[in-house]
């Protein structure tokens, strides 16, 4: 979106508004981009409004409210800003950064017409250049992922370039939080010329000429970063060859699923050749196996960065001929370093004499760059639980939708049901009850358990239970979803050994119902008589959620120690209240998870610090008794971080370090939790390792 005349006064403000409109710079599917003035801030922006039309229907006002938010809460410097959430007169608008510069997909037109033109390249258009811009799209996807967020829609037409190298993916309206179902009919749409019917399997979405196989299936709930970075790859194929990797017109680049390859990676200048280093890391990211991909999108930006650098890829190792050129070359330059070197050994008292007076400001420098390595390593930890949580919250909240759906709509299954009693008597347990390590009692990975309250009449609500019954499969799934989606093709035995030796990040999922029945998964016995799901302390907590909310940690009553549970409320289209579905994990595995710095191995101790500054976990209790003494149905009460200062931070929401006497407290925030991570040591030891 750009603009020839940022500095007109044409153009009325809204009455009561705050902005002044100039002039419409851009139309799309949605409704209108408006080039306006924000007359109280004195700046131009991006003014995103929908149609009078498509603002009369409902589920085209949640696709951009969906962009808008997602956007926004998005906070990287290669994502777009949102500034706020407007609209007027029914119709939603947001505003955001104006962006002044052009889209990859002019970069490649202008790029392909100086090679056409016989033109020598100039350095604003060199491949150098554009693997520069390709690696901030990386780090921007590399962020979403993070946080759970895949963009669906990555194509040279939705990155932007600024007048300043900056670059910027925008058009978020079809991103998704992974292992979060979609609804086709909440779902997203194609560009207005690209129409394209549902799939049996599923409804398709996005662009077909820079879709993953698996987009292009239909496999919208199963789609993860490795679809966006398959968008990736098409996308590093056209700036390095300027021609597209598919050819073919509307629907025939997306229909080639499975059995498709790539055009030939070659350039569109006869006279240029693509190296094959380059070809090598194309080819692993748009390879059609989900699996033979990199691990992440982090990672393909480390395989280009290496072939900048002059170093062999991983996507093609060197061979003995190869490593023999690469370690000749850098000979080459080493020799060139000494005989530069020697040269300038004849000044070498005139430069020691220079570096003596400017010694405390280099010992100085160092300390700082030692610290801000200390910050960002504290930092890219404090995301990585953000987006552990996060990732979380999205299987409870597939969870809570799948019981609602179940409970209003199934038919009684007529499938046997198993109460905590049955599993204590070998003729009456599930066929598959199987003692493993990671379990204190006997469990079963196949079957859930029931518990009805006292007093309550289990055969009034027997067709209820019928219809919980069948959750069973998706308990399985969202166990070993939590673990990664590769879980899912494990064999049989595999799983079990996963589920119950190994461990998952979930250790007990339930479901209690208003009636006073709990059912929990992996079924198990030795639930006590008087045991009420509603007496419970997570129960009253998810009563009040109307999103997934984490509770304090509290002694497991099956004794499996401190658990931290995460619940959410159940509630059917009208809003009335069904009860609560939970997830649970253990100290010692969020610990593990989450608070052990293998990296920065000087730290003393980490910890997870709600926002009143009150520790929920810390790193020193892995494999410790700590609710030795706690009934059953007891939480643990909170204790204060013992640094007040930084608990004086956390209240006022800041984010950054502290040094008191001779250690030092990093303290980064956890968005999705309103929570902190908190890390200390001493000083010297985190900074130089002494």
């Amino acid at each position: 979106m750009t603009s020839d005349d940022r500095d007109g006064q044409s153009g009325e403000a809204e009455p009561g508004g705050h902005y002044r409109f100039l002039g419409m710079v851009g139309q799309g599917a949605m409704g209108e981009i408006h080039l306006a003035t924000d007359v109280h801030l004195r700046r131009n922006v991006a003014y995103k409004t929908m149609s009078p039309e498509l603002a009369a229907q409902e589920n085209e006002v949640g696709r951009f409210l969906h962009e808008a938010r997602v956007t926004a809460q998005l906070d990287h410097p290669n994502v777009v800003p949102v500034y706020a959430l407007e609209g007027g007169e029914g119709r939603p608008a947001y505003a955001m950064k104006l962006i002044e510069g052009r889209t990859f997909e002019d970069l490649i037109e202008e790029t392909r017409a100086q090679y056409d033109a016989g033109k020598r390249i100039d350095d604003a258009h060199s491949l150098t250049t554009r693997l520069e811009h390709f690696l901030k799209v990386c780090d921007a996807l590399a962020y979403a992922h993070a946080m759970g967020v895949i963009h669906r829609d990555l194509k040279p037409e939705n990155i932007m370039v600024g007048p300043y190298n900056e670059v910027y993916v925008m058009d978020w309206g079809i991103a998704k939080r992974v292992g979060v179902p979609e609804d086709p009919d909440k779902g997203g749409w194609f560009a207005e010329d690209e129409a394209v019917e549902h799939d049996k399997e599923g409804y398709v979405i996005g662009t077909p000429a820079f879709m993953s196989p698996e987009q292009a299936q239909g496999l919208n709930d199963e789609l993860d970063a490795r679809s966006d970075q398959f968008s990736l790859g098409l996308i590093l194929f056209e700036l390095v060859t300027l021609q597209r990797a598919y050819t073919g017109k509307g629907m025939m680049p997306m229909l080639r699923a499975q059995d498709a390859d790539l055009n030939p990676i070659a350039h569109h200048a006869k006279r240029e050749r693509v190296s094959k280093d380059l070809a090598a890391i194309i080819r692993k990211v748009t390879t059609l196996v989900r699996d033979h991909r990199y691990a992440d999108v982090s990672a393909l930006a480390d395989d280009v960065r290496r072939f900048m650098a002059g170093e062999a890829p991983l996507a093609r190792p060197d061979n003995l001929w190869r490593w023999i050129l690469r370690t000749m070359n850098r000979y080459r330059e080493a020799t060139l370093l000494a005989v530069l070197m020697v040269c300038l050994s004849a000044a070498a008292l005139t430069i020691v004499a220079l570096l003596y007076v400017q010694v405390n400001q280099y010992f100085a420098g160092i300390r700082e760059t030692h610290l801000a390595h200390i910050l960002t390593e504290v930092n890219e930890q404090g995301n990585a639980a953000d987006a552990y949580f996060l990732r979380m919250e999205g299987l409870l909240e597939g969870l809570a939708q799948g019981t609602v759906q179940t409970l209003v709509h199934a038919r009684p299954s007529g499938q046997t049901l198993y109460f905590n009693k049955d599993f204590d008597d070998e003729g009456t347990s599930p066929p598959d009850l199987v003692s493993v390590r990671r379990y204190a009692t006997p469990v079963s990975f196949g079957w859930p358990v029931f518990k009805a309250a006292p007093a309550v009449d289990v055969q009034a609500i027997e067709p209820q239970l019928q219809r919980l019954v069948l959750l069973r499969h998706t308990f399985r799934t969202l166990f070993l979803r939590s673990h990664g989606g590769e879980a899912l093709d494990l064999p049989e035995r595999e799983a079990v050994a996963l589920l119950g030796h190994r461990g998952v990040p979930i250790m007990w999922s339930y479901v209690a119902i208003e009636e006073g029945v709990h059912m929990s998964f992996p079924g198990h016995g030795g639930y006590p008589d008087d045991y009420d799901p509603r007496r419970r302390p997570w129960y009253e907590v998810g009563r009040k959620a109307q999103s997934p909310q984490w509770g304090k940690p509290y002694v497991d009553v099956n004794g499996q120690g401190l658990i931290l549970p995460c619940v959410t409320s159940l509630r059917d289209n009208d809003g009335a209240f069904l009860g609560v579905a939970g997830i649970e994990l253990t100290l010692d595995f969020i610990i593990d998870e989450i608070l052990l710095t293998p990296d920065l191995p000087a730290v003393r101790e980490s910890f997870l610090v709600d926002g009143e500054g009150r520790i929920v976990v810390r790193s020193t209790q892995l494999g410790a008794d700590v609710g030795a003494g706690l009934q059953g149905n007891e939480a643990l009460k909170l204790e204060p971080l013992p640094l007040p200062d930084v608990v004086e931070a956390i209240r006022a929401e800041r984010a950054g370090y502290l040094e008191i006497d001779d250690d030092l407290a990093v303290y980064s925030p956890l968005s999705s939790l309103g929570w902190y991570l908190v890390v200390t040591g001493e000083t010297d030891k985190l900074l130089y390792g002494r």
